[in-house]
């Protein structure tokens, strides 16, 4: 059973070999959104579309002249008999919710139908008669692949005798519910307790939330979305003591996230804990990994963040890091050597320029290679590509240089440059950590700096400056998303490319800087001392 949008449905994969015979890759029951009425119809429709799988089994091999196999959804006896006693209760439900309640609650039960389901039980009667009586029953479970036990063998015997005391205790129960009560319970604990249907074998966690990362993630959102869940994978498995997804109950996830708030904020515990383990479990059932999602009927209650100011810079704080940028330069130790490397160095001066007119994720800024600073049809850009490093996205995108990036002499600084990263040493191999590495020393920086306000990130204050301003000048949102790297938000914003020109056209349009430029600022952005601009 898996949930989405507060919906529940029932659903099982075809088997490919299967498709051409079905017409589907998935077959799917709708359940409604109510949690406890879609679990006592999850299973009565998990058999009908398992049937469904079973017959196309048996067409596959009539087609292929081959065997079909029986066996391919696994019940214990005690199983089958459960889902039998469910069945005739719902329907007895149903009929007492239909505009014919009141006729058939007149009907009287038929005790001696009844007792015959008894005597098949007990063992009174032979193998003719218990087919005789649920025969049916029998093989329609069989049809569905939930047992492949020939007629008179021992497990088909015991088979035949569980569904008939299920029949039996569903006529008391119908009996009871005529007089109004609807309390009452088997006494046979496999009835009475509802069998936990699992794999036979242990499910580890980890390794479904690897399985998963690899067959859903691409390009540079795989080690982000491992980076981020696997602490998460990890912390439930400390909380649980085992690694076992079959163990895995609704009462341990809503206990192991109440754990988690004692350490965590709502939003984190919501968007990142709870986000990450349904995701992972709901296509581990989708892929039949475990039968039952863990995580339905838990729900987290909406965090509503407080937002006192503004999630981008303001013009005056903007000025102040680009000011401090401007004029950075590393300090020696006490022996009068300056032990920072001068890629570092220029990332701190470089990096929050190229934020403030290009809206970039920092490590995007700080992977930056001197063959990705391009020229075409006069037009000075970047390209900010999966080769250098990381993009969230996975895609390349290419955002060019506002003017008073140009006269600061950002072209001069990479001309000046060795090929290779612009603002670490190392080669392709360690592009990744080595961009990581700067994009956070040059956050530590300006944190250590003071000019960051409290409640603000450092990097993505920039993102949002850039869409406000873009906003207030007319600049379309799509060419925003475009500079930015945004996914597209609907199919029709895939159509189309937003050109060079488009994205040159806005960005030239985004207001200078009002930061003096002095003869310090020369020396400190490296700039040769014959500049026009020194």
């Amino acid at each position: 059973m898996i949930e989405r949008g507060g919906r529940y449905s029932s659903r099982i994969i075809v088997p490919v070999e299967l498709r051409p015979f079905v017409g589907k890759s998935a077959l799917w029951k709708a359940l409604g959104g109510d949690l406890a009425v879609a679990k006592q119809r999850h299973k009565l429709e998990l058999g009908r579309l398992q049937q469904r799988i079973g017959e196309a089994e048996r067409r596959r091999a009539a087609a292929t002249n081959t065997s079909a196999r029986e066996n391919r959804y696994p019940l214990t006896p005690e199983q089958i008999g459960r889902r039998v006693y469910d069945e005739a209760l719902m329907t007895d439900q149903a009929w007492r919710q239909s505009e014919f309640s009141k006729l058939y609650t007149l009907q009287q039960i038929d005790w001696d139908e009844a007792r015959r389901f008894r005597d098949g039980f007990s063992g009174r009667l032979t193998d003719d008669e218990i087919q005789e009586l649920v025969g049916l029953d029998v093989a329609r479970f069989r049809k569905a692949g939930n047992h492949d036990a020939p007629f008179g063998s021992d497990e088909w015997r015991r088979i035949a005798q569980v569904i008939c005391y299920a029949r039996a205790q569903a006529f008391v129960r119908q009996d009871e519910r005529n007089e109004g009560n609807f309390t009452g319970q088997p006494d046979t604990p496999f009835l009475a307790d509802e069998p936990k249907e699992v794999n036979a074998l242990p499910v580890s966690l980890l390794g479904l939330l690897d399985r998963y990362l690899k067959q859903t993630e691409t390009g540079e959102q795989k080690s982000g979305a491992r980076k981020r869940w696997t602490p998460v994978f990890q912390s439930l498995k400390h909380y649980l003591g085992h690694d076992d997804a079959n163990r895995l109950t609704n009462e341990d996830v809503q206990g192991w996230l109440d754990a988690c708030s004692k350490t965590l904020s709502p939003k984190t515990i919501k968007d990142v804990y709870f986000a990450a383990l349904r995701a992972v479990m709901n296509w581990a059932v989708g892929n039949k990994k475990i039968t039952v999602n863990p995580t339905l009927g838990v729900r987290r209650r909406k965090v509503n963040t407080v937002r006192e100011r503004p999630k981008g810079f303001t013009e005056a704080e903007a000025l102040t890091i680009l000011k401090i940028a401007s004029n950075y330069k590393p300090k020696p130790d006490a022996k009068g050597k300056v032990r920072e490397h001068a890629e570092l160095s220029a990332a701190k001066r470089w990096a929050p320029w190229l934020a403030a007119f290009t809206g970039a994720r920092i490590a995007e800024l700080t992977q930056l290679r001197k063959e990705d600073v391009r020229v075409e049809g006069g037009i000075h850009y970047m390209r900010i590509t999966p080769q250098a490093g990381s993009v969230k996205t996975g895609q390349y995108r290419d955002v060019p240089l506002h003017p008073q990036l140009v006269e600061r002499g950002f072209l001069e600084f990479v001309n000046a440059s060795a090929g290779g990263p612009l603002f670490f040493k190392g080669g392709s191999r360690d592009a990744k950590a080595g961009a990581n590495m700067v994009a956070g020393r040059v956050s530590q920086w300006l944190q250590k700096e003071g000019v960051i306000p409290k409640s603000v990130q450092p990097n993505h204050a920039w993102r949002h400056r850039l869409m406000t301003i873009g906003e207030e000048l007319g600049i379309s949102r799509r060419v925003l998303d475009a500079i930015e790297g945004h996914a597209s938000r609907t199919a029709g914003e895939s159509y189309g490319d937003v050109t060079l020109k488009a994205k040159l056209n806005a960005i030239s349009a985004l207001p200078y800087y009002q930061v003096d430029f002095t003869a310090e600022d020369c020396f400190g952005n490296g700039l040769p001392h014959e500049s026009d601009r020194c």
